[in-house]
């Protein structure tokens, strides 16, 4: 006859069949007998101080040979438990494979999110907290830091902002005056003057003073800032290695060369190379406005929506191959159905940029279809311009909402901790006055 065995599971009562305990993987539950260090004589019992939610999973697994996650355990406490009954995780059923790897996907997010933290910690360890470097330090890098961190991170955003607003306004007409060569040296500047008229604007004109003025101010105070974090850095190296970093070196490069070749406008007039580095490197100054960057540390909702981006490169990638794809495909037969119809200045790449336009439901109206089979082809296109891009937008607001749901739980976590910290500080504060008080 099959005889029971009684466990206690950390008080729980569970009685199974010594048969059902034969179909466990594991050797623990298979070679229990009497004379094992978990039996109890005087209850004739089994003890364990374990998981009882997690052992019924267990002997539900032996009688149906499937294992499931119940709902309300954490995963990492479940592969502990699965480890000590010596159950393989291999077992787990189909159904509960979304359960398991959730926390996989969840630690993943969350070393993400504390990448920054960790860099600030390891960088700091080697400064003493209370050196006037380390507040210095701390004041630049973490502006949660103190209220003087948060009034210099404010500036320099509004900096950065101002900058911006500049760069603006050096292309706008009432913000520039005649340049001086040009009035008293025309034949210099003479083959501009039947160009376009941004060729004019630009070639002909200055800045005025104030945009000038305030141009440079805001790259003075970009490059102070960035030597300041550098020569106070206790470890240079891993400082220059952030992408924000190497931004802020080129853009603040690539700001003064463009201003100082400003006031060189004799020799962009006689050099078309000189002239177009010149433009070059205005249109690179536009990275000032990747410093807005920055703001990741302070706001939340950005530092995740840049952590999505970067856990859903793959997808991103995989959309543009197939992107890439479609559109070359509907190009291809949009070209070869349109073969009667147009004047023949067409090509297949100017069908290809076609089928990028009406995918993307933009539709510029450059290229039309006016046969019924091209209609049928610009119809199919936009239907799979639509889908291929619809997808992988499904899984980038899935990772941005779980990086948002775990970093505002980890900032609601913070916001205790230092709750607990200062409510501790302060009853320490109040015991040394107790102890004060009656030894005087």
């Amino acid at each position: 006859m099959d005889s029971r065995m009684v466990f206690n599971i950390r008080g729980s009562r569970f009685e199974t069949l010594k048969s059902t305990l034969s179909k466990a993987p594991g050797k623990l539950l298979k070679q229990l007998d009497t004379g094992s260090e978990y039996y109890d004589p005087g209850k004739q019992e089994y003890f364990f101080d374990r998981d009882p939610d997690i052992f019924n999973s267990v002997l539900n697994m032996c009688n149906t040979g499937l294992l499931h996650i119940p709902k309300h355990i954490c995963t990492r406490l479940f592969r502990s438990e699965m480890m000590f009954w010596g159950v393989s995780t291999t077992k787990i059923s189909t159904c509960c494979w979304g359960t398991y790897f959730k926390e996989d996907e969840e630690a993943e997010v969350i070393e993400h999110l504390q990448e920054t933290n960790k860099q600030v910690n390891e960088m700091s360890q080697s400064l003493k907290k209370d050196s006037a470097r380390y507040k210095f330090w701390i004041t630049i890098e973490d502006p949660e830091s103190s209220l003087i961190a948060k009034m210099w991170f404010t500036f320099y955003m509004a900096v950065v902002v101002v900058s911006s607003i500049t760069l603006c306004l050096w292309t706008m007409d009432a913000f520039r005056a005649d340049h001086y060569l040009s009035i008293y040296q025309p034949d210099t500047f003479a083959e501009f003057r039947n160009s376009s008229e941004k060729w004019m604007r630009l070639m002909l004109t200055d800045p005025i003073l104030s945009v000038l003025i305030i141009d440079a101010l805001c790259m003075l105070i970009f490059t102070f800032e960035f030597v300041v974090h550098v020569l106070i850095s206790p470890r240079k190296r891993l400082l220059l290695k952030r992408p924000i970093n190497i931004v802020t070196i080129l853009v603040i490069v690539v700001m003064w060369i463009g201003f100082v070749l400003e006031f060189t406008k004799e020799k962009m007039a006689a050099s078309s190379s000189t002239r177009h580095f010149f433009f070059a490197c205005k249109a690179l100054t536009m990275g000032r406005l990747l410093l807005f960057l920055r703001l990741g540390n302070q706001f939340r909702a950005l530092r995740v929506l840049i952590k999505s981006i970067r856990a859903s490169l793959f997808e991103l990638l995989l959309m543009i191959l197939t992107f890439a794809i479609a559109a070359l495909i509907f190009g291809n037969m949009m070209f070869f159905v349109q073969l009667e119809e147009m004047d023949g200045k067409d090509n297949l790449f100017i069908w290809v940029w076609w089928a990028i336009i009406t995918m993307t439901t933009v539709g510029y109206g450059d290229y039309f279809p006016t046969t019924l089979l091209g209609y049928v082809v610009g119809v199919t296109c936009a239907i799979c311009g639509v889908v291929i891009l619809a997808m992988p937008i499904a899984v980038i607001s899935s990772n941005f909402s779980a990086y948002y749901t775990l970093s505002k739980d980890k900032g609601r976590m913070a916001k205790i901790r230092r709750r607990e910290m200062k409510s501790l500080k302060e009853s320490q504060d109040d015991t040394k006055l107790l102890i004060k008080s009656d030894s005087s």
